[in-house]
């Protein structure tokens, strides 16, 4: 029977979490776009193994960030953008 692959189970303390979402909400908003768009380029699927929880949690918070202060200023030219990949399901 095959096993199954192990995968890395180093992920983020809700403390840390918490503390990453107010450091980069304190950040620009092209700043924090280049970190979700290098975030995001990270968590590509890479054969069979699956992105780090730790990657994975950072753009959520980022994403977090980002959709925040959109919701936040409405439809603004600056943060029209934001989510160009994102489906409306989203």
């Amino acid at each position: 029977m095959a096993r199954r692959p192990e995968f890395p189970t180093k992920a983020m303390m809700p403390e840390h979490l918490k503390e990453s979402k107010s450091s980069q909400s304190l950040l620009s908003l092209h700043i924090v776009r280049g970190n979700y768009e290098e975030t995001l380029l990270k968590c590509r699927l890479r054969g069979e193994t699956p992105p780090p929880p730790r990657l994975m949690q950072e753009l959520a918070t980022l994403g977090r960030v980002l959709w925040g202060w959109s919701s936040e200023y409405g439809k603004s030219r600056a943060i029209k953008g934001c989510f160009p990949h994102a489906s409306p399901l989203w």
